[in-house]
């Protein structure tokens, strides 16, 4: 399996209007999501002018021009970033991949994953285009996390998602299911307070085949 990484504008474009805009994520139960991130921002005249865009269109337009008003530095550093994460995932790309393996006691089905670097802060991802995100201020150590804890997505949505959604698992409590599952990859576990009670539950199974922990997990009332 190989990593590949890039810092592309257009990529992080979009996850400054998913995050700072339009929140295009689900909450799990998160207080006032988008507010929280938008704190994270320090340049007040962004913040105002995100907060009145109308439209998809006025919104790029102020994103774009938050980006082109960063340091010179920081534009240059990004693909040097991007080359950091690579070789960092490349390097440890075992580590990952036999982790996963051995939560989900299945192959790792995936050749490449794409990688994008991004200045927002929300780490997202694609499992249909098969990349992710990770932040251009992360360490080493974190990087290697944000891929435990999407490619653990990932892995999940492989494996299970066609069989949730053939026996009617609503996508809110799929969602929910595939968030806990990150338990087994990343020990931290969420900041989403929905999943607590879940992952608690999850973590008593540790060790059992995936096919068992899911199967528990629907016979219970928890989901």
């Amino acid at each position: 399996m190989k990593f590949t990484a890039e810092y592309s504008i257009e990529n992080d474009i979009q996850n400054h209007l998913d995050s700072a805009w339009r929140l295009a994520f689900l909450s799990h139960d998160r207080e006032d999501l988008q507010g929280q991130i938008l704190k994270k921002y320090s340049d007040e005249n962004f913040k105002s002018k995100i907060k009145s865009a109308q439209t998809r269109e006025e919104a790029e337009k102020v994103v774009r021009g938050y980006l082109d008003s960063l340091p010179q530095f920081l534009k240059d550093i990004l693909p040097v970033v991007a080359a950091g994460a690579e070789n960092i995932l490349n390097k440890r790309q075992e580590e990952i991949t036999e982790l996963l393996k051995n939560i989900y006691q299945k192959p790792f089905p995936f050749d490449t994953i794409k990688i994008f670097i991004t200045t927002a802060f929300m780490c997202s991802y694609s499992y249909e285009e098969k990349w992710f995100r990770t932040g251009w201020r992360q360490t080493e150590e974190k990087h290697v996390s944000v891929a435990k804890h999407e490619l653990n997505h990932f892995m999940f949505y492989y494996y299970y998602l066609d069989k949730l959604t053939a026996i009617g698992v609503s996508k809110e409590k799929r969602e929910k299911l595939k968030e806990a599952v990150a338990i087994f990859s990343n020990s931290e576990g969420n900041d989403k307070p929905a999943v607590k009670e879940l992952e608690n539950f999850l973590l008593a199974l540790k060790g059992q085949p995936m096919d068992q922990i899911i199967e528990a997990v629907l016979n219970s009332k928890i989901l």
